[in-house]
């Protein structure tokens, strides 16, 4: 069985430690060392946090302007996905969260004033514009609260939900 609570983040940790009420004790956190799940609860939290790429912590950049973005991106390194919110585009199909995908083989490069995005050295897309590199809390706060505004897109309503988290 797959322990999460000792692959998270000391931020992510605090999370589920406040959610189900307190630290795990010295053997609890032995017991986890080793493969053993002690408190279904706080190893369900955990799985969540570990696996969900949309928080906050995990966006790391932008497209268009900071005060007006036309896409947000997350990257959960711990469990290899990423994501992206479209916040703006000409189709209204585009709109939204779209789904978690493997962050294996994939790259972003800002060609000429717009980012390309590859997987296995293939282009799969091509920004408006180009990508910028939140560069403090404050930025990541402001556009994570924006993009959480945002269903998930029209297009894959009908799809698995976890595949959105």
């Amino acid at each position: 069985m797959n322990v999460f609570y000792p692959r998270l983040t000391t931020a992510q940790k605090q999370l589920v430690d406040a959610q189900v009420g307190g630290q795990p004790g010295l053997l609890e956190k032995f017991k986890m060392l080793v493969g053993k799940v002690v408190d279904p609860a706080r190893e369900s939290k955990a799985q969540e946090i570990f696996n969900h790429v949309y928080r906050e912590e995990n966006l790391v950049g932008y497209t268009g302007s900071l005060e007006n973005p036309d896409a947000v991106y997350y990257v959960n390194l711990a469990c290899n996905k990423r994501g992206r919110v479209t916040l703006q585009h000409n189709d209204p199909e585009m709109v939204g969260r779209g789904p978690t995908r493997s962050n294996e083989n994939y790259r972003w490069v800002n060609v000429n004033g717009r980012q390309e995005e590859y997987v296995d050295g293939k282009l799969f897309h091509k920004s408006r514009s180009a990508r910028s590199e939140v560069k403090s809390q404050e930025e990541r706060m402001a556009l994570h609260k924006l993009a959480m505004q945002f269903n998930v897109k029209p297009r894959y309503a009908d799809k698995s939900p976890s595949r959105f988290l």
